[in-house]
C-alpha cells in the first residue's frame, strides 16, 4: 500500500481526495488539517464518492504526530503564504516524503525559492501544479535564477 498525504483540505484538497478514490492502487490516505470542520467535510466528500467500501484506507489527522514517518506522496494544497512553513514543519518532524505535489503559486519572493530549494533538495521528485499561463514566467525565472524546475 502507498502512503499518501493530503495537507489542507479546502476545495482543492478535496478534489485530490476525490481523484485518489478512483485509484486502482491500494492507498493509505492521510488527511491533515488543523481545522476539524475541514476534516469532517473531507470525510463527507469520501462518503459522497462511495468510498465506504473502498480498498483504500482513510485516516484523519490534525497533528503531524498522527502521520507516519514515511510518505510516498505528499499533496500540499495550502495557500502560498503558509505552504513553505507547513512543509518545513513536516521536515522538522522527520516525515520523509519521497514525492511532493505542491499547489500553485509556489513562492511569493526569490527568498522563498531559495528556502524551497534548501527544504526539498533531497526529495526524489517535486511537482508544482501550475496553469499554462504561468509557464512562460517560470521559464524566464529559471533562466534568470539558474534554477531548473523540470
Amino acid at each position: 500500500m502507498f502512503n499518501i498525504l493530503i495537507a489542507e483540505l479546502g476545495r482543492i484538497g478535496r478534489r485530490y481526495l476525490e481523484g485518489l478514490s478512483k485509484s486502482n492502487n491500494k492507498l493509505k490516505i492521510y488527511l491533515f488539517d488543523t481545522s476539524s470542520n475541514s476534516l469532517q467535510e473531507a470525510k463527507k466528500c469520501w462518503k459522497d464518492v462511495n468510498c465506504l467500501e473502498s480498498k483504500h484506507k482513510l485516516y484523519l489527522a490534525n497533528s503531524f504526530d498522527q502521520i507516519p514517518k514515511e510518505i510516498d506522496l505528499a499533496i500540499v494544497s495550502t495557500t502560498a503564504d503558509v505552504r513553505v512553513g507547513l512543509v518545513k514543519k513536516m521536515v522538522e518532524q522527520r516525515i520523509a516524503v519521497r514525492y511532493w505535489l505542491l499547489e500553485k503559486v509556489l513562492a511569493q519572493s526569490p527568498e522563498q525559492i531559495d528556502e524551497w530549494y534548501e527544504i526539498l533538495k533531497n526529495a526524489c521528485g517535486v511537482w508544482v501544479n501550475t496553469n499554462q499561463e504561468s509557464y512562460y514566467g517560470i521559464s524566464n525565472f529559471e533562466k534568470f535564477f539558474h534554477y531548473n524546475f523540470h
